[in-house]
C-alpha cells in the first residue's frame, strides 16, 4: 500500500465518522424531542473527531518521512537488495580472515 492509498483510507474514515456524527445526533434528537439529550453523544463524537484529525496529521507526517530519499534517489527507510549480497560477501570474507588468523596463531604457537 503506498502513501496515497493510506492517506485516502484515513480521509474516508474521517468522512465516515462525520457522517455517523450527523446520523447519531439527529437520531438522538428525534428520540428525545430536543438536542439536550445528545450532549454526551456530541462530546463522544467530538473526541472521535479529534482522534481522527490527529490520525490524519500523523499519517501526513509518516508519508512525509517515507518520501525522503538519499542522493541516489533511494528512500532512506529502504534497504536496497544489493546490500544483502554485499553483507553476505563481507561475512564470508570475515570468516576467511578469521580462519587465516587462526592458522597463523597456531603456527606461531607451535601447534600444527
Amino acid at each position: 500500500m503506498d502513501a496515497a492509498q493510506t492517506a485516502g483510507i484515513v480521509v474516508v474514515a474521517v468522512a465516515a465518522l462525520r457522517m455517523a456524527e450527523v446520523a447519531l445526533s439527529s437520531r438522538f434528537a428525534k428520540r428525545n424531542g430536543n438536542n439536550n439529550g445528545t450532549a454526551r453523544v456530541v462530546r463522544l463524537l467530538e473526541s472521535i473527531n479529534k482522534s481522527a484529525t490527529a490520525s490524519v496529521l500523523n499519517t501526513e507526517k509518516l508519508i512525509e518521512m517515507h518520501n525522503v530519499k538519499d542522493q541516489n534517489g533511494v528512500f532512506l527507510w529502504m534497504i536496497p537488495r544489493e546490500w544483502f549480497k554485499t553483507l553476505e560477501d563481507v561475512q564470508t570474507k570475515q570468516r576467511e580472515l578469521s580462519r587465516c588468523l587462526e592458522r597463523i596463531e597456531n603456527r606461531i604457537g607451535g601447534r600444527p
